[in-house]
Formats: C-alpha cells, structure tokens, sequence
C-alpha cells in the first residue's frame, strides 16, 4: 500500500513555495509503506522531504485534518453535515465551531 492521493497532494502544497512546479509534479506515491512518498533524486533536502512529509501527515490524518464541528455533529443527518464548512480537529476539541448555519 502506498501513500494516499490526499497525502502526495498535501506533500506538494507543502513543498509548493520551496520548489518549481517541474519538481512537485514529478512527487508521486512511493512503494514502501502506507506514508511512502517518492521524490525526485537530488532535488530536494532531507529536512524539506521530512517537513513536507510531516505537515501533510498532520493535515490529511492528524490535527489539522478537517472534522465536523460540534454544532454539526450532534446528529445523524448526512444535510446538516454537508453544511459544516469544518474546523481542524484541534479546534474541534477546544468546541470552536464553524460558524456555517
């Protein structure tokens, strides 16, 4: 299993202000593990790969990923859902909502 289309997509908006788009298009999924992610050789530093690869974990899977907001998730209808514009999952915990009606 290799690295989810959200994950690499995450991976080039994080490397996106360091790096050409000639770079970023040429990052695709790796075939090493569930987060393996393959970089063009000899083009990017070990400590963006890192931080690109972190950040984008954090934003598709940890944190920062999008969540309903307390206000939307007390029920079990899929048409109030639809209409959270949602918070990361941090400031769903803190009970921030989205502010959507």
């Amino acid at each position: 299993m290799s690295a989810s289309p959200e994950l690499v997509e995450a991976v080039r908006v994080a490397l996106g202000e360091l790096y050409p788009a000639k770079v970023l298009t040429r990052i695709r999924a790796g075939t090493q593990g569930t987060n393996s992610i393959a970089f063009p050789r000899d083009q990017l530093t070990k400590g963006d790969k890192s931080r690109a690869i972190r950040l984008a974990v954090m934003h598709t899977s940890g944190p920062d990923k999008g969540t309903l907001c307390d206000t939307h998730a007390v029920t079990d209808r899929p048409d109030i859902w639809e209409r959270c514009a949602k918070v990361p999952v941090r400031d769903a915990l803190m009970g921030r909502t989205c502010g959507a009606p």
